[in-house]
């Protein structure tokens, strides 16, 4: 599923934000099991944290390059996390990795160990234009999505803390000034009395 784009006729009048607010709707709204995984593919960078993205995933596995500028942005992504009380659930990829040193790099900028590799290779990039999937790749990145997988089950978010996290961040953003004067008062939105008891998967 595919959600959110620009049309011609968005040019110039809408934001990208009112399309991850639909993806946030759809996390919300969705329960799995523990043999099931949903797996999204987010924007890139700190867009994020506009919103309650952050706090929708047992684990965010963010890309990273042995560069300074994408390091920049994945420092900038943990601090964000530690604010907002989700580092746990961040972890990083190393991307087109030549050697050693790109690893060791990374994860001096970091400060912490990323979770697997995935080389530079000019193999990767002829078969990604003729979209083929990554599992059908000639360079091996099986450990390293073996590894997100086993992370991403362990790693599962208590879900009574993530619902009240959810309803904490709701409450902030439609007391914004610019959402009271567009919307109303939208805080009789939150069913306080939900919980997740006696739900079925």
């Amino acid at each position: 599923m595919h959600v959110g784009t620009y049309e011609q006729e968005d040019i110039g009048e809408s934001c990208y934000h009112s399309s991850l607010a639909i993806l946030e709707s759809l996390l919300s709204h969705t329960i799995t099991d523990d043999n099931h995984l949903l797996v999204t593919d987010m924007t890139a960078g700190t867009d994020a944290f506009a919103g309650s993205l952050h706090a929708q995933f047992d684990l965010i596995v963010m890309v990273v390059e042995p560069t300074q500028e994408s390091t920049l942005v994945a420092k900038q992504y943990k601090a964000l996390a530690e604010a907002a009380n989700v580092k746990q659930f961040v972890t990083f990829l190393a991307n087109k990795i030549e050697d050693e040193e790109d690893v060791l790099y990374l994860q001096s900028e970091l400060g912490t160990e990323v979770i697997g590799e995935v080389p530079y290779s000019k193999e990767i990039k002829i078969q990604r234009r003729s979209g083929k999937s990554v599992f059908d790749l000639p360079v091996s990145v099986d450990q390293a999505f073996d590894r997100i997988t086993t992370l991403a089950q362990k790693n599962r978010a208590e879900i009574t803390t993530r619902l009240k996290l959810l309803i904490e961040l709701h409450k902030k953003h439609v007391q914004a000034d610019y959402i009271v004067s567009r919307h109303g008062n939208l805080l009789d939105q939150i069913d306080e009395s939900f919980n997740y008891e006696g739900i079925s998967y």
